[in-house]
């Protein structure tokens, strides 16, 4: 890294006056480390009359030669090669190892594999110089499904009925051979169609107060989904104003609401 560009970004220009003392020095280090290209930062001063000679000792990050993988598929390689947008000549650092190690957890884990290991190897370049090699190493384990799906607090509506408002999160059971693997988007799609469900009956207050998830054996996992489902509401009255074209009769039949039935307030957006 050319001095110019360290002094600039620093804010260490020769010539320039400081008081001391300041938080000129520290903030300048500051500034270094927020380039995150370095892995250590020391500085050393001279004073020699009203003059400062500051010697900044910078030892830089090394950098990515190769980016690998093992104990998976060239497939799935590839793919993770791409999700995680990892080139050749990144800057390695603990936090470049620890978000890119979730990201890779989160992948499998979305594929059912919940319980996967990640670990990571760093070897020299054997031929660059202040160059290294990282090897994601997974341990995928057994996967995962949906043994049990279970809520709290539910007086209206049984589990089973809850259940059949989820579209891709279900349980196993010997009547569902579809795949039942853990998908934690989906999972949170299900959640609102669950509260639409609940809405749609009347209970426009519902929400779901907490969600777990917890293991079984070393196949299966269980949800529960605590509920709190509120009160049920009613329309009271239904006012028509300003309709010249239709009768009032007519626009309550054409929109299905009435004085005492249900309020379902995704329905009345949808028709109004």
């Amino acid at each position: 890294i050319d001095n110019s560009i360290l002094r600039a970004s620093s804010g260490l220009i020769p010539g320039d006056s400081i008081y001391l003392p300041s938080n000129f020095i520290s903030t300048a280090i500051t500034r270094l480390w927020n380039q995150r290209l370095f892995s250590d930062i020391r500085v050393g001063a001279t004073i020699e009359g009203d003059s400062l000679d500051l010697e900044v000792f910078l030892k830089e990050r090394p950098r990515v030669n190769y980016w690998r993988f093992e104990g998976i598929s060239k497939s799935n390689q590839k793919d993770l090669l791409e999700k995680l947008k990892l080139k050749r000549g990144t800057e390695l650092s603990d936090y470049v190892i620890d978000k890119n190690s979730k990201l890779i957890h989160k992948y499998y884990a979305d594929k059912g594999f919940r319980n996967a290991e990640v670990s990571v190897r760093i070897d020299n370049d054997s031929i660059l110089k202040q160059a290294v090699n990282v090897t994601f190493i997974v341990d995928r384990k057994r996967k995962i499904k949906i043994g049990e799906i279970n809520f709290t607090g539910n007086e209206e509506f049984s589990d089973k009925r809850l259940r059949r408002t989820f579209k891709k999160t279900h349980q196993k059971s010997l009547n569902f051979f579809r795949g039942a693997k853990f998908n934690e988007e989906d999972f949170e799609n299900d959640k609102e169609l669950l509260l639409d469900f609940y809405n749609s009956k009347g209970f426009r207050n519902a929400n779901i107060v907490a969600d777990s998830i917890y293991a079984i054996n070393d196949k299966r996992m269980g949800i529960t989904l605590d509920i709190s489902e509120g009160n049920k509401y009613y329309i009271r009255n239904v006012s028509w104003i300003g309709n010249s074209v239709y009768e009032t009769d007519e626009l309550a039949r054409m929109f299905g609401v009435e004085k005492g039935s249900i309020y379902d307030k995704k329905s009345i957006v949808q028709d109004a």
